[in-house]
């Protein structure tokens, strides 16, 4: 980086954006995109009689429901939807926006804008 910035600052910004940068690894593709991450999200902060149901709190099978007939996904575990909700205000690295929506909604640890 020093050799870089002493022979041309202008691309220190790149060299540094590129070591940064993840490189693409082996596995799958993610299955779902933040957009609908954060609208599983949305639906769990929100009260269960809103979609109809007949309860006062979500249960994680309740919820799966609720994501599939919102035409969210076509399908979803309540594994994967409780690791949604584990996210909490730390969500992984490789969730740029659901970071970002996160800090912007105050979700730093108390999930669903919950006191402290």
């Amino acid at each position: 980086m020093q050799e870089i910035a002493e022979k041309d600052r202008s691309h220190l910004e790149d060299a540094v954006s590129s070591f940064l940068n993840d490189r693409p690894r082996p596995g799958q593709p993610a299955h779902y995109t933040d957009e609908q991450i954060i609208r599983i999200l949305e639906i769990a902060c929100r009260e269960p009689q809103e979609f109809g149901y007949g309860v006062s709190h979500w249960s994680l099978n309740l919820l799966v429901n609720a994501v599939v007939k919102e035409g969210i996904v076509e399908s979803i575990s309540a594994k994967t939807v409780s690791r949604f909700l584990k996210y909490g205000g730390n969500p992984p690295a490789s969730h740029p926006l659901l970071a970002s929506f996160l800090r912007e909604n105050r979700f730093s640890g108390n999930f669903c804008g919950e006191s402290e």
